[in-house]
């Protein structure tokens, strides 16, 4: 027996497979001293060090026409960098 048009079948919770997504993050935090009082403080850091690509959710609206298609992912690797001077 068929299902009404536009209705979810019996199909179990959860059943619809996702991609998976990981990040890694990192930061690095230097002091170099001047003078008394003085230092210079560098600090590095990268959002998703290896540029691994974090797809999110297909679409699973039945009447869309992207469904079943995955059209957005996370963002790229970004890096930062900052350089103060205390005194």
């Amino acid at each position: 027996m068929n299902n009404a048009p536009g209705t979810y079948g019996d199909l179990g919770r959860d059943a619809l497979r996702q991609p998976g997504r990981w990040n890694i993050d990192a930061a690095l935090e230097r002091t170099f001293k001047i003078y008394e009082g003085q230092a210079l403080e560098f600090r590095a850091e990268a959002f998703n060090v290896l540029n691994h690509g974090n797809f999110y959710t297909a679409v699973t609206t039945l009447n869309s026409s992207n469904f079943g298609h995955i059209t957005t992912a996370g963002p790229p690797r970004i890096c930062e960098f900052a350089l103060k001077y205390i005194f």
